[in-house]
């Protein structure tokens, strides 16, 4: 009985853990970067230069928890960033 048990709550754990995973993972869908070191940058150091397109930028900038972090993609701070991108 107690295997049994043990048995489903591995994968109730295992189901909960892809789940998370699938959400972690299409948040980040699409949000091109030129920087293969990107994801270890500062947040003061990251630049319209490190993303492709003006998309990624926003999809980016609008995934952060604080956006304040990332002001200098914002230059007049309209909520649209990096708008020279294409």
């Amino acid at each position: 009985m107690k295997a049994k048990s043990l048995t489903g709550w591995i994968i109730v754990f295992l189901i909960l853990g892809f789940m998370v995973y699938l959400n972690y993972s299409y948040k980040n869908e699409n949000i091109l970067v030129t920087n293969l070191n990107f994801y270890s940058k500062t947040p003061s150091s990251v630049r319209c230069k490190d993303f492709y397109n003006q998309a990624s930028a926003q999809k980016f900038y609008d995934s952060s928890k604080n956006n304040n972090q990332y002001s200098k993609l914002d230059g007049d701070h309209d909520g649209k960033v990096c708008e020279s991108l294409p």
